[in-house]
């Protein structure tokens, strides 16, 4: 599917990918500037008030606000309209809506939950027999370890993952020839 750039920020980064991309589209219009003491964007003072999209538009309402917005507060500015995003990436098949994301960790949840009940287990029945049991410690965090690195669940779709390679091959290559034709 033909994604806008504010889906393909979303994709690659989810609402903070969202709130950098409006900043340094805000930035390049000369609409907001950054103050490095208070670590705050604020509007600039003589723009009138600009036609934007919506993300970009949420960002500088913010800006204009007081003292500006700072920057950790960016992607609560954008959260909304990143909301509605993320709906229409789901609608569009290109990322996991929370049901597929269970239905996927599920088994491997249910997998790992029965090695680990079984070796705290024995753990308790190791600790009350006074045996040694500090490998078994060991087995039972190894084992929570492996169950949050295997039971990830991808956050984009089959179709999202090869959307977001598509478009990054596409900016490499225009940038790769516009480069190739430049000469000091």
């Amino acid at each position: 599917p033909d994604l806008d750039p504010w889906q393909l920020a979303y994709l690659r980064g989810g609402p903070q990918a969202v709130a950098q991309t409006a900043i340094i589209d805000l930035a390049a219009k000369k609409l907001i500037f950054g103050e490095p003491v208070s670590g705050r964007f604020m509007a600039s003072k003589n723009a009138e008030q600009p036609r934007l999209a919506p993300i970009p538009n949420a960002l500088y309402r913010a800006a204009q606000m007081g003292d500006g917005i700072r920057v950790e507060r960016t992607t609560e500015a954008v959260k909304f309209e990143c909301d509605r995003i993320k709906l229409s990436l789901m609608e569009l098949g290109v990322l996991q809506s929370f049901e597929q994301r269970i239905g996927l960790t599920w088994p491997g949840v249910l997998a790992f939950g029965a090695v680990f009940f079984l070796g705290v287990a024995k753990f308790v029945v190791g600790i009350l027999r006074d045996k040694p049991v500090g490998y078994l410690l060991l087995l039972i965090l190894l084992c929570i370890a492996l169950a949050l690195i295997l039971n990830y669940s991808p956050y984009r779709t089959r179709e999202g993952k090869l959307a977001l390679e598509r478009e990054i091959e596409t900016i490499r290559a225009i940038r790769g020839h516009s480069q190739s034709g430049y000469r000091e």
